[in-house]
């Protein structure tokens, strides 16, 4: 689950900050549309949030 604070710039990061960097993909040909246009919208942007994976935030 990802639970997104707030967008930014990109470049008001600071790279040391980036332990790991994750992405984002669509999951089949409907999705890739609609994610075709956020990808775009968010072009220089970056969303600071918190990320739990196998139950762990």
């Amino acid at each position: 689950m990802i639970n997104l604070e707030k967008f930014t710039d990109d470049s008001d990061i600071d790279p040391i900050y980036l332990e790991r960097p994750y992405y984002l993909a669509p999951d089949g040909p409907v999705a890739r549309e609609a994610f075709a246009v956020i990808r775009e919208g968010m072009r220089g942007k970056a969303g600071i949030g918190k990320v739990a994976l196998y139950g762990r935030e």
